[in-house]
């Protein structure tokens, strides 16, 4: 236990040193340095993967993997040909479909070692605490941005957009790692009404990076637990439906009120339309793919997918998964979730878990990325019903 203890801890300095990094040689030619990191991912999962191989004996998991790659592999050459994925072979592992499909197997091969370690909770509970010591340090380096502005910590720089990110250069990942800092505070706030104030803290603190996914999940889970955990949760139902009332009633004014807030969104909205606004342009992705769909897939393609991901991507997360695995994908990450990330939670935290992937999916780039979905499972780890700890 103590190795994998270690190296998980390790991945993670090294990730977030190496994404450090990147932020800093941010205004010069950094291209590199997003190499390095693809290739230490790359490393990693060929270990992962070699041991998984060599140690672990889950058949369902073993199952979701082969269900997964069989439905890849068909999608692909039902949509590209052998000829065509043949001649682009290294494109496809260093940037194309093959380099997604990695990351997507990247959480099994995890999970695989992971599950099969004794006390997992404990070394779970260590990681999380040292990635939470990282977190909190770049909290001060957002309010230094915040504060006193420049462009240095922004989470979109050189632009109008609010948001500041710290020394994280993909704000889109970064979003998940405070979203796990939510949602671990919550369960020790629901074990001990003392750590109230580090859950406040953590909304607080995710609020500044500006992301309307964290916005939205933030809002949910507010919601819930006024609505359904609070002593006072009937007297909140009243109030949240008369506020669901006032919303569809004034839309309009709440909606002109919002956008004057944001010069960025306010543009959007006027030269695209509110789909276009709320969705981050993400509509118009869908509508470009639904087209390439229509022209470019067989029958086969809706069951097993079949995409050229860099030019069919979404980023709304099961769309994303739907290009890349069909409905056979759809269908093993639904039940590789149950089982691995949802099946050992009380109630509360199943509904939790069950709200942060509903805001992730909606913004995307949580699945295909290794480093914040590892993260989430050892979150999930920490807050299995067998650890009784506070």
């Amino acid at each position: 236990t103590f190795p994998l203890a270690f190296g998980t801890i390790l991945f993670f300095v090294v990730v977030f040193l190496t994404d450090f990094y990147q932020r800093i040689q941010r205004f010069d030619d950094s291209d590199y340095l997003i190499r390095m990191k693809a290739v230490i991912l790359f490393i990693v999962f060929l270990s992962l993967l070699y041991r998984m191989i060599a140690k672990v004996r889950d058949r369902k998991l073993w199952m979701f993997v082969l269900l997964l790659t069989t439905s890849f592999i068909l999608g692909q050459l039902s949509y590209k040909g052998v000829a065509n994925i043949a001649q682009r072979f290294l494109g496809e592992l260093s940037n194309g479909d093959l380099y997604f499909f990695i990351k997507a197997m990247f959480i099994f091969v995890v999970v695989a070692n992971l599950s099969e370690a004794r006390k997992t909770h404990l070394f779970a509970q260590k990681t999380i605490k040292f990635v939470h010591i990282v977190l909190a340090g770049n909290v001060l380096l957002m309010l230094i941005g915040f504060v006193w502005g420049g462009e240095f910590f922004k989470s979109y720089p050189n632009s109008y957009r609010f948001g500041q990110i710290g020394l994280f250069s993909q704000v889109g990942e970064a979003q998940y790692f405070y979203l796990m800092l939510i949602c671990y505070w919550y369960w020790r706030y629901l074990k001990n009404s003392n750590n109230l104030i580090f859950w406040l803290l953590s909304m607080v603190a995710s609020m500044l990076i500006g992301k309307k996914a964290l916005l939205l999940f933030i809002l949910l889970l507010l919601v819930y637990h006024l609505c359904f955990k609070s002593s006072y949760k009937k007297i909140f139902r009243w109030a949240a439906g008369v506020s669901f009332v006032c919303v569809i009633l004034f839309a309009q004014t709440l909606l002109n009120w919002l956008l004057n807030v944001s010069d960025f969104w306010k543009g959007i909205y006027e030269s695209k339309g509110l789909i276009s606004a709320l969705s981050s342009t993400r509509s118009e992705n869908l509508e470009r793919t639904w087209q390439i769909v229509k022209g470019d897939w067989s029958s086969w393609n809706y069951l097993f997918g079949g995409s050229d991901y860099n030019l069919m991507r979404i980023e709304i997360e099961i769309f994303d998964i739907y290009i890349l695995f069909g409905v056979v994908g759809l269908i093993v990450y639904v039940l590789f979730i149950k089982n691995y990330f949802l099946r050992m939670q009380e109630h509360s935290m199943k509904v939790v878990y069950l709200l942060a992937f509903l805001a992730a999916t909606l913004s995307g780039g949580l699945i295909l990325s290794p480093v914040p979905l590892t993260l989430f499972y050892l979150t999930t780890l920490a807050t299995q019903k067998k650890d009784v700890s506070a």
